[in-house]
């Protein structure tokens, strides 16, 4: 080629060869080869023949983990082989490391010289054969395994075995938790959307409602129907029409748009589209709900489509909320508070938004949320087998303390935040939890100490909150409101669940969500909050501190219309928020510990009173705290740099701790 084409760039070369070798024909023929092949000790030499296979496999599947390909060629290398070689590693290693086991293994014993045997040619395979007196036809046999299950009384059930458990099972009267929703998101008509792939669904179908959304004059292309009569489990479906709509599949590799029809149904509350049976056949879809649940569109399977990672939400057993605004005033709103200076007609305006998204709010006893696509992973400076820090077994308790455990434990295991380890499941990292009391009150704390110190931080940096403040200037109406735990709204990757598992009296527990005791909790979350809201944080007329959401707007107009959008993507993104905690149209309150208006940024004198009340601090780590609450108030003291410098003095780690009558006076 180099005689022909003379001298070009190494890009030129690289593409001749691409479109010279890497076609349709070239990836078939390697597929088959790889088929074929059986590593052959007595022939082929382990060290090129797993990295001839390890550059094809990646060559062929670009997007395939080097692990990925291991297990692929392993699983080449013969049963006894592979085993053997599989059995020396705990986790998974390099391509290297499997080289150096097999060539070991192969030397010092006989293991894999025999993998390769194929049954001789000349060998017959009987055409029927006699077990204790039955009578077994493999040509029967064959046919019959392609045909519908029936049931017959003639037939006796024999070999009847138990199926193997492809994941780990919950525990008894937990078996619902292992279910999950096919959703996925979709673009129709230029908007994310969400489809609910159903193969359990005759038809595809939509709800009037949710297309209102997404379509305001979907009724203008309505096709009408005849007198086609639809069911679903509960209740008989009202169909008005057909709406045919374009909807594309996001995909690095190439997005897939299909066109569909949709039954526009009058009574489906249904908060998505809904794919039904008739066009997964159409278009092929298949659903491949192995360990990685995802789906394929057509012919291309190595296309694949991932549904959002698991949102702990159960739609078979998920209540729809029809709850009239009434009920909703009066039983849900009532815990929030609302500027007492409204209008009642700025009052009554309040109340129709709020109770129009009213999905996004729940209470202490509801489940929680689950933000998707921001999961939590955890990274640790070390690698296994991990060290016994990060093994401790339960701290000892009271009773009293074992049965305030227990309620704690069983309420975030109902709220969708913990869930019970399995039986079989291993088990390498486990946190001990204890109870603290403040005012006969209890509350739950994780000794997460020595995860913290090998996680490897994330320095994500935090907004200073005066300067979040200090946007409120023009604010006219100050509205506030708290996610309703708020750092469990990260999800966790399965890798961190595994590092965030708690062990008590009553067994070892996983955390399905971001603990707030771990120490990448404030920048996973701010960086969350950050991609959520990119635009409205840049403008300044929305603040989030943490899980604290300010909304500062200059009119009444736009105090409405700004909420209705936080409150919209809130739903978007599956956050819930805390009504107890909110406070809507106020033109001063308190927030962050300081007293915020569109006038003045004051202190909280109730913050003041309780510190003055306090000794004066006995050692280093006392001092250290009455800095950190004193410098976050350092704006409002004067000259706070020339009266703390003396307390900085004696925090030193190489300084006696000494408060003389001058230090004392200073304080």
């Amino acid at each position: 080629m180099r005689q022909d084409h003379g001298k070009h760039s190494w890009p030129w070369w690289k593409e001749q060869t691409i479109s010279k070798w890497e076609n349709d024909s070239w990836i078939f023929k390697m597929e088959n080869s790889f088929e074929e092949a059986i590593i052959n000790i007595e022939r082929d030499r382990p060290m090129y023949w797993f990295l001839k296979w390890k550059d094809r496999l990646t060559a062929l599947h670009p997007d395939m983990s080097e692990t990925m390909i291991h297990k692929r060629i392993l699983r080449k290398c013969g049963g006894g082989l592979g085993n053997a070689i599989r059995s020396r590693f705990i986790e998974p290693c390099s391509t290297e490391d499997y080289i150096y086991s097999t060539e070991d293994i192969t030397t010092r014993t006989k293991i894999g010289r025999n993998c390769d045997s194929e049954p001789s040619e000349e060998e017959e395979v009987p055409d029927e054969l006699s077990i204790e007196n039955i009578n077994v036809s493999f040509e029967v046999t064959e046919v019959h395994t392609h045909v519908p299950q029936y049931s017959d009384e003639c037939i006796d059930l024999i070999h009847v075995q138990d199926a193997k458990l492809q994941r780990a099972k919950p525990s008894r009267g937990k078996g619902y938790t292992a279910g999950a929703s096919f959703i996925t998101s979709i673009v129709i008509n230029n908007r994310e959307a969400k489809l609910h792939i159903d193969s359990g669904v005759f038809c595809t179908c939509v709800g009037k409602d949710y297309l209102d959304r997404i379509y305001t004059n979907w009724k203008e292309s309505l096709i009408p129907i005849g007198g086609l009569k639809f069911s679903s489990a509960t209740q008989d479906m009202h169909p008005l029409g057909i709406f045919e709509a374009a909807m594309i599949f996001p995909h690095p590799a190439g997005s897939i748009r299909l066109k569909v029809e949709f039954f526009v149904m009058n009574n489906c509350n249904s908060q998505h589209f809904i794919l039904g049976n008739d066009y997964l056949n159409i278009y092929d879809i298949d659903i491949n709900n192995h360990k990685d649940i995802y789906f394929t569109i057509g012919k291309n399977k190595r296309q694949k489509f991932a549904f959002p990672p698991e949102t702990r939400e159960i739609t078979a057993i998920r209540q729809v909320n029809n709850v009239t605004k009434g009920k909703f005033v009066s039983d849900q709103l009532i815990e929030a508070q609302i500027g007492t200076e409204l209008t009642l007609e700025m009052k009554e305006a309040l109340i129709e938004i709020l109770f129009q998204y009213r999905e996004a709010f729940a209470s202490d006893n509801e489940l929680n949320g689950a933000v998707k696509g921001h999961e939590v992973d955890i990274m640790l400076n070390l690698k296994r087998p991990h060290p016994a820090l990060l093994r401790r077994p339960a701290y000892p308790a009271s009773p009293m303390a074992r049965e305030a455990l227990e309620s704690h434990i069983n309420e975030l295991v109902k709220l969708g935040v913990l869930r019970k380890a399995g039986d079989i499941e291993e088990v390498e990292v486990t946190i001990p939890e204890i109870i603290t009391w403040n005012n006969d009150k209890s509350r739950m704390v994780g000794d997460f100490r020595a995860l913290n110190t090998y996680t490897i931080p994330d320095r994500y940096p935090i907004t200073r909150i005066i300067k979040n403040l200090t946007q409120l200037s023009k604010a006219k109406f100050i509205t506030s409101m708290d996610a309703l735990k708020g750092f469990h709204h990260n999800a966790l990757k399965p890798h961190a669940r595994k590092l965030l598992r708690i062990i008590a009296h009553c067994g070892i527990y996983e955390y399905l969500g971001m603990h707030f005791g771990i120490k990448n909790a404030p920048s996973h979350y701010q960086r969350m909050i950050n991609t959520i809201f990119p635009h409205e944080l840049s403008e300044g007329w929305l603040i989030i501190y943490i899980d604290d959401i300010i909304i500062s707007p200059e009119t009444w107009k736009l105090q409405l219309e700004r909420l209705s959008f936080v409150l919209t993507t809130i739903l978007q993104v599956n956050m819930k928020i805390s009504l107890k905690k909110c406070d809507f149209g106020f033109h001063e309150l308190k927030a962050l510990c300081h007293v915020v208006s569109g006038l003045v940024l004051g202190v909280d004198k109730n913050k003041f009173a309780a510190a003055l009340l306090k000794q004066i601090p006995q050692n280093k780590k006392e001092m250290m705290s009455f800095l950190g609450f004193a410098s976050y108030y350092r704006q409002h003291l004067k000259d706070f740099e020339i009266h703390a410098k003396s307390f900085y003095r004696i925090c030193h780690q190489q300084t006696l701790f000494e408060m003389t009558q001058e230090r004392i006076q200073e304080y």
